[in-house]
């Protein structure tokens, strides 16, 4: 996969993943946060809890495990 095509297809499962959590009640917070240590994909918030997210897109859950 091209480096641009790796990048699209990145936002594309961050955006998937953003709305399965969202239809199930919980907010964005933060989107592709980024620090001194490097990149959060999704940081959640469930009530007063925060949920950080790495999204990995693979063809399969061991592939991208």
């Amino acid at each position: 996969m091209s480096g641009a095509s790796s990048y699209h297809g990145g936002l594309a499962a961050e955006d998937q993943v953003a709305a399965h959590y969202q239809r199930r009640g919980l907010t964005v917070a933060a989107r592709r946060w980024r620090g001194t240590a490097g990149e959060i994909d999704l940081i959640l918030r469930d009530g007063a809890a925060l949920i950080f997210v790495e999204v990995k897109r693979a063809v399969s859950l061991d592939a991208a495990a």
